[in-house]
């Protein structure tokens, strides 16, 4: 298991305002998978590079009806990934940024129990 790996909550900063998404990274055998999950719907990575502390991925989304490929990036630094999501000139910004912080730890200093995270 590499530090990457597991549940995050993520932080999106977009021009319309700030979301909360949930980031999801692991391994099915030799294969990294993972996905976005976000109140626009749930975005399913392929073809993902993980080196270390970073990762990279592209995946497919609906916005507002509109197919869109889009891109994700993120370096794992002191219990975060920090990073952007590239929707290749949907949004007026190039890239935009987000954080993630472990699904689990933020439970924990919320007192509250989420399904399927363990601290």
């Amino acid at each position: 298991m590499t530090d990457l790996e597991g549940p995050w909550t993520m932080v999106v900063s977009t021009p319309f305002g700030r979301y909360e998404a949930a980031l999801r990274l692991g391994r099915e055998g030799d294969a990294w998978v993972g996905h976005i999950e976000s109140p626009f719907g749930i975005w399913n990575f392929a073809e993902i590079d993980v080196a270390s502390d970073r990762f990279s991925a592209k995946f497919k989304m609906t916005m507002r009806g509109r197919a869109l490929n889009a891109s994700i990036d993120g370096r794992l630094k002191d219990g975060e990934i920090r990073g952007a999501l590239d929707t290749f000139k949907y949004f007026p910004v190039p890239k935009i940024p987000y954080v993630a912080r472990p699904a689990a730890a933020q439970a924990e200093d919320a007192g509250v129990t989420l399904p399927g995270v363990r601290a």
